[in-house]
């Protein structure tokens, strides 16, 4: 149940940010690895706390939702946003902006959320944030 999994990350990283969370579904059931999609919303949460502006409160919103026959989960900041010259790279193995970033956190979501028969993508506006898009099968 991800919405179940998200409530979970939710609850464990809203101490250190503001994050709201919205759902039109109560539940929503997909075919994956519950650990793995936790790791995942994790770091994605985690990411979006980080990418704050200089002086200026970051805040997440969390939205899950059904599209035809999938979930879409969405995690959106109004952080700095990805620069252009960096976004083909994001999910790649060992790349990471960050001085403490081991670049895995992305590499094993995109890797998990694609066995599952989902897609990850991201949408970024410099200056104004971004929006990670998570896309899984739901089971019928």
């Amino acid at each position: 149940d991800v919405v179940a999994i998200v409530k979970r990350a939710v609850d464990l990283h809203s101490p250190t940010g503001e994050i709201q969370f919205r759902s039109s579904l109560k539940e929503a059931w997909v075919l994956g690895d519950a650990q793995l999609l936790s790791r995942a919303f994790s770091n994605l949460i985690l990411n979006a706390l980080q990418s704050a502006m200089p002086g200026q409160a970051v805040s997440v919103q969390i939205n899950i939702e059904r599209v035809q026959s999938v979930c879409r989960i969405t995690f959106r900041d109004n952080g700095k946003g990805i620069e252009p010259a960096i976004a083909d790279r994001v999910f790649l193995p060992h790349f990471s902006t960050k001085k403490s970033g081991s670049g895995l956190g992305l590499a094993i979501a995109k890797q998990g959320v694609e066995q599952m028969k989902g897609t990850i993508w991201f949408e970024t506006t410099l200056g104004t944030g971004t929006a990670f898009f998570i896309e899984i099968p739901m089971i019928q």
